[in-house]
């Protein structure tokens, strides 16, 4: 009895759902098309030659990515002028399914690719040759979209922790830091930086949200079919996978294993859909409940997931220990918030250069740069427009990017400081919870002191300022 209770209760004490999409159609082999324009990358990759300084990298200040152009960098960007000019034609070509097997390219050699096209664009915007950096800012984020949607997130914490430097949101929010600058140019023209601003938005329109969630899907269920090849850098090399295969063979547990994955992935797509849907309709940003929290899965609390102990992991699904849905959504939602953000600025810089000054009110830019004007995600009401800035400096700090799935850096904070009189606009961010109630701002919003802990601890504001200082600033050039 003990011998069919066990397995028994083991298959069925997780739910049985789909995972949330389906894995067959999903897996789509590249078109011919396709295959062709990653052909492209491939050789734009071949030509490539490494910087000289291999420090140089993008480095934080006050709140954005930035990239030191010295004598290095100019040198590395002339010593590759072939690889981006084939890096910039493969661009304007679009794969829209996710390359597989021997054909993905390498994630390193194509992070530091667009990292050679967001270098050479600030060089070319600096030389005055608008047209050319902007080709090629859109062109990086073009790869930073295939950076985040190509490659399956990382299941142990030591290579998540690694793969940020070469994640696709550190491109894309590093283009956006620059993309107000390059608006601001001697030469520039308000007709030029409209086009930008559409070219913008149809380009992150295509960017998926989901895809690294279903990736990481099909990767474990090859695990789950013992091919140990899908895994690289698996945990215990010399025995896991030994362990694993007799631990796989065990039906009850093969059963239970395929369960909880698809419970897990299912519980993050929805979430994410939720998140998309919510952003579409305008409505307020409501973080998701903390979980699955897989403990609650396990025989004891020491047990890794699928597992009896550390050494058997059937597969492992450290990426979605409890805080994995909360920082996903958190993520999308931010980059969200960037691009609109990004696109209202580029309408206020083509305005300012036309009209020689800021328009008064967000409200003049529709039909003059903007179809429309974007709502900040996280209240679903227009961005804040501080046209003249403040009279003392505002200091500010927001959950960092491409944290989530990093444990020991999951809520760690990117801080800037805006100047005073400088003028920015300024969504609610992470960190502020908006009510609903009409009023001032005071009443329409409570602060999260602690973004992302088991426990929500608020406070309520205690001026006006401690609500901008609570938010996020974008600056106006």
């Amino acid at each position: 009895m003990l011998l069919i209770a066990v397995p028994y209760y083991r298959v069925h004490s997780v739910p049985m759902v789909d995972p949330g999409f389906s894995p067959e159609e999903f897996a789509q082999p590249l078109t011919p098309e396709e295959q062709t324009t990653l052909s492209l990358y491939e050789r734009a990759l071949r030509m490539r030659t490494p910087p000289q300084n291999k420090d140089m990298a993008f480095q934080r200040q006050e709140g954005i990515n930035e990239l030191t152009i010295d004598e290095h960098a100019h040198a590395w960007v002339d010593a590759n002028q072939e690889s981006f000019a084939m890096a910039q034609k493969a661009s304007h070509r679009k794969i829209h399914n996710c390359p597989t097997g021997p054909s993905l390219l390498s994630k390193e050699k194509l992070s530091k690719l667009a990292r050679l096209l967001v270098c050479s664009a600030t060089i070319r915007e600096e030389k005055g040759e608008l047209d050319v950096a902007l080709d090629q800012y859109l062109a990086a984020l073009r790869l930073s979209s295939y950076l985040r949607d190509w490659y399956p997130i990382p299941f142990w914490r030591y290579e998540r922790c690694n793969s940020l430097e070469e994640g696709g949101e550190r491109i894309e929010t590093a283009v956006y830091a620059r993309l107000p600058r390059w608006a601001a140019r001697k030469g520039q023209t308000p007709e030029r930086i409209i086009a930008a601003a559409r070219r913008l938005e149809e380009l992150t329109s295509e960017f998926p949200a989901s895809n690294g969630v279903k990736l990481t899907h099909l990767q474990l269920r090859q695990f789950l079919s013992c091919d140990f090849n899908a895994i690289h850098g698996t945990r215990h090399l010399e025995t896991l996978p030994l362990l694993t295969s007799f631990w796989s063979h065990l039906p009850w547990e093969h059963a239970r294993a395929e369960r909880l994955l698809n419970w897990l992935t299912r519980c993050q797509l929805n979430a994410l859909s939720l998140a998309e849907e919510g952003v579409r309709r305008g409505e307020p940003f409501r973080q998701p409940p903390c979980g699955p929290n897989v403990v609650a899965y396990l025989m004891r609390p020491t047990e890794s997931p699928y597992a009896l102990n550390a050494g058997i992991s059937v597969p492992p699904v450290e990426y979605d220990a409890k805080w994995g849905k909360v920082k996903l959504v958190q993520d999308y939602v931010a980059l969200v918030a960037a691009r609109r953000a990004v696109r209202v600025v580029l309408a206020l810089e083509a305005w300012k250069l036309k009209h020689g000054s800021l328009p008064k009110k967000l409200d003049e830019l529709v039909g003059h740069g903007l179809d429309r004007l974007p709502a900040d995600p996280y209240s679903g009401k227009p961005f804040h427009y501080f046209r003249d800035g403040l009279k003392i400096p505002l200091q500010w700090s927001q959950p960092r990017l491409v944290t989530a799935y990093a444990p020991e850096t999951m809520f760690a904070y990117d801080q800037g400081t805006i100047a005073p009189d400088v003028p920015f606009l300024w969504a609610s961010g992470a960190k502020l919870r908006y009510t609903n109630r009409e009023g001032s701002v005071l009443a329409e919003n409570v602060i999260f002191t602690s973004v992302g802990d088991s426990m929500d601890e608020w406070r309520y504001p205690e001026s006006e300022f401690d609500v901008w200082e609570s938010g996020w600033p974008f600056p106006i050039p």
